[in-house]
């Protein structure tokens, strides 16, 4: 991978002062203006998904990507296929890494570091999935960003058996109306999951990343789940 230093793809906002203002404002009310123009600049400044030149410094990567799951009943290790969902796959590894930037949940400003560091499996389903990536905790957040389903012609063999890496599809938010509703198509942003059964129904529907081995680790999430306990993902780390 290229170091970490690709330009963000955040369209710039270049803040101006109100129309009918007569003359540049000076001391601490420019300061205080000025700083609400640039709070205000950030909240407005739309996102992008980042592509695979950015991440991984070429259009059409063809090396997996290892990762380290770090979670709260254990490690888990996923690796990454870019061959056929590049896109998917820069997203996923340029959050992970801190290379892409993302708006944050709490602060509304667009931000780079370590997207999925801990984050809890929100969402546990035994011997079916695990879902995690969601900053609220509720299926409902995203990186401020998303883009469309990446298919491939064996992804129904790649669902098939446990332990595929999956990006979860978007989901309307329960009982209340979204106020940033996706465009048609785009249906993935940062959520994922791991599988724990058959899921090849999901095949042309849902972007397979690449698989994860230890999955005893992740039934124990689960098991975590189910005893009240909130699992974590307290480092996704890409070696």
């Amino acid at each position: 991978m290229p170091p970490f230093d690709t330009p963000s793809r955040a369209r710039v906002c270049h803040p101006r002062m109100p129309p009918g203002s007569r003359a540049p404002l000076r001391g601490p009310f420019a300061i205080a203006a000025l700083a609400a123009l640039a709070v205000a600049c950030n909240r407005e400044q739309k996102l992008e998904a980042p592509t695979a030149l950015d991440v991984f410094g070429t259009a059409n990567p063809a090396t997996p990507v290892a990762l380290r799951l770090d979670t709260t009943a254990g490690v888990v290790h996923c690796t990454v296929d870019p061959r056929g969902a590049p896109q998917a796959a820069a997203s996923f590894v340029g959050l992970a890494t801190g290379r892409t930037p993302f708006r944050d949940f709490a602060s509304g400003k667009v931000v780079k570091r370590p997207y999925y560091d801990g984050l809890p499996f929100f969402r546990v389903v035994p011997s079916v999935l695990v879902q995690s990536g969601c900053p609220r905790g509720d299926g409902t957040g995203y990186p401020g960003y998303r883009f469309p389903v990446e298919a491939r012609p064996d992804d129904e063999a790649r669902l098939a058996a446990p332990g595929a890496l999956v990006l979860a599809r978007y989901t309307p938010p329960p009982g209340r109306t979204d106020p940033d509703p996706p465009g048609a198509g785009d249906v993935h942003g940062s959520q994922f999951a791991i599988t724990l059964g058959d899921m090849k129904h999901l095949a042309g529907t849902a972007t397979v990343l690449g698989s994860c081995t230890d999955l005893d680790v992740v039934r124990r999430l689960v098991e975590q789940r189910r005893a009240g306990q909130v699992p974590v993902l307290r480092h996704l780390l890409v070696p």
